[in-house]
């Protein structure tokens, strides 16, 4: 039942994105009612494969993931910000972004049913655990501190640090409440 009623959700959701193509300089775009900001690292939206990735110097962000619900628009944000910050590790990334949710109150205990929905037909790839295991790590991760990650790590420097010049993102994601 939670299943079908979190689908009607997201299906029927209605939420406008912002205007694809446009960069959004950090703290500018809306998430959930919340404007994050990974250090000095814009945001564009644009009609992707997957729900958010990063490049070098930049989120993009598929307009879908303005239909999920706000735990899943800041927790697909902050994964990617941490590829700026640390790199390709995906385990790295996910944990991440699990933790600075936690300590920053937007992801709880409660908004674990997002993540395994969101995850549970997802059959993994070369570079993704299968959305279970996924899961699992994301639910440990979110329970422990931050010094006790096990999973691979990314080697070499983030992502950011590859923009020309540029100095690294800061070690954070900040939330402002609109």
């Amino acid at each position: 039942m939670k299943r079908a009623l979190l689908i009607a959700c997201v299906l029927l959701g209605g939420i406008a994105a912002p205007a694809e193509g446009r960069i959004y300089p950090p703290g500018e775009i809306d998430l959930g009612g919340s404007r994050p900001s990974c250090g000095w690292v814009p945001a564009t939206v644009e009609d992707i494969s997957d729900i958010a990735i990063s490049t070098p110097g930049m989120i993009h962000l598929n307009p879908a993931i303005f239909r999920l619900p706000r735990p899943l628009q800041l927790f697909w944000y902050a994964h990617e910000c941490a590829h700026q910050l640390y790199g390709t590790s995906e385990g790295q990334a996910d944990c991440w972004a699990a933790r600075s949710g936690r300590d920053q109150g937007w992801l709880r205990e409660e908004d674990f049913v997002l993540i395994e929905w969101a995850l549970a037909d997802n059959r993994g790839d070369s570079r993704h655990q299968p959305g279970p295991q996924r899961a699992a790590l994301i639910r440990r991760c979110f329970d422990t501190d931050s010094s006790q990650y096990a999973g691979p790590r990314a080697q070499g420097p983030g992502l950011a640090s590859y923009a020309g010049g540029r100095r690294r993102a800061a070690a954070s994601v900040s939330y402002d409440e609109k």
